[in-house]
């Protein structure tokens, strides 16, 4: 038996309303070339037939059903249900590749003082088929600042962790809400240290159920997670330029998001909160960018007006 073998790791599935796509996702934690010590699986109030999908897996799955409360406190409740070594937190509409948990704990076990490894991860379609992908750039050795500077962890079954280490930090913040996963990397990187290894091992599904509603939601939630680490990079360079250029990033990631959604919403006249909302959002995150936007359509409207004055005077 190898080192990775004698490891013991939980698969904690958080879903809502997936019973599509939850039966696949426990297929793809059974089918590890490592197997895990336990698969939990926790229904954040589905009003779906989720219960009878995983139901069907037996005893092989352990399945508690909760009133509906957010994915931070399923994902919570997991944890702390959870009795494995290492942790995989996986969502219901995702998959892991079957290699994924075997390589992740062999990096773990080599690197004693890492309290999560990142690995890579496909883009999947709706139906399954793999999407082109691009790949992630070499990382440097102080994760924390690879964090700052982009957050490269797509989704959340990239990671393992060590469970002791994500118990004794804190574990999820709920008041992080939308970037919660991101507080966490950043939190344990900065504070225990993490390494990352450059296989996929999990793939990530892409489908109609997604944030486009809530993307000033999550603008504000990035952000407010992102501006409480300028606390912890006083007096280290590396770590200021890292925050600075990744604060611009985040800046166009988001607003430029944010501005086409504007567009779409002033366009219908659909949505007024919403419009309301997004302008907001820029106004306090983003507010050079807005103005770019804003100098831009005025422009538009300046030219098209003395092209309009020309013609009427000929």
């Amino acid at each position: 038996m190898t080192v990775a073998k004698s490891k013991s790791v939980s698969v904690v599935i958080t879903c809502y309303n997936q019973a599509h796509y939850i039966g696949e996702a426990i297929e793809s934690v059974l089918n590890q070339t490592l197997a895990p010590a336990e698969i939990i699986v926790i229904d954040d109030g589905s009003p779906d037939d989720t219960s009878s999908v995983v139901e069907g897996f037996g005893a092989r799955v352990r399945y508690i059903k909760q009133a509906n409360a957010g994915v931070v406190v399923a994902r919570t409740r997991g944890i702390n249900e959870s009795k494995g070594e290492f942790l995989v937190l996986l969502d219901g509409d995702d998959r892991l590749l079957p290699t994924g948990l075997e390589r992740a704990v062999e990096v773990l076990v080599n690197n004693p003082g890492c309290a999560f490894v990142s690995g890579q991860c496909r883009l999947i379609e709706a139906d399954g088929s793999l999407r082109s992908t691009p790949r992630q750039k070499p990382l440097t050795a102080n994760i924390y600042a690879a964090l700052l500077l982009d957050n490269f962890i797509w989704m959340p079954a990239q990671v393992m962790f060590r469970r002791q280490k994500l118990i004794d930090a804190g574990g999820l913040d709920a008041h992080a809400d939308h970037a919660s996963d991101y507080e966490l990397y950043l939190r344990l990187a900065r504070i225990y240290g993490a390494c990352s290894l450059t296989e996929d091992v999990a793939d990530w599904r892409l489908h109609g159920g997604n944030t486009h509603h809530k993307l000033a939601m999550m603008m504000n939630s990035s952000f407010r997670v992102y501006r409480a680490q300028k606390q912890f990079i006083d007096g280290d360079h590396e770590l200021k330029n890292a925050y600075r250029e990744g604060l611009l990033r985040w800046q166009n990631f988001y607003g430029e998001q944010v501005v086409h959604q504007l567009r779409e919403e002033l366009r219908r006249r659909r949505d007024r909160k919403l419009i309301v909302r997004n302008v907001l959002t820029l106004m306090r995150h983003a507010p050079m960018l807005l103005a770019k936007h804003l100098m831009r359509k005025t422009y538009c409207v300046v030219f098209r007006v003395k092209s309009d004055l020309a013609v009427d005077k000929r």
